[in-house]
């Protein structure tokens, strides 16, 4: 893969990541909170992941 400059990268995973760390009203009775926190912190994971492939 051709190797793109890092602000591209950084433009491009903005640009992915945003609608993930958009807040999600949910009941805090449901402890819905606390599952959307970890389901942030591991699509954030996947996605540094990726970022990293494309970019090595």
């Amino acid at each position: 893969m051709a190797a793109m400059p890092s602000t591209m990268v950084l433009m491009l995973s903005s640009a992915l990541l945003l609608p993930t760390w958009t807040p999600t009203p949910v009941p805090a009775v449901s402890g819905g909170s606390s599952l959307d926190a970890v389901s942030a912190v591991s699509t954030k994971d996947a996605w540094a992941v990726g970022i990293a492939a494309v970019s090595s």
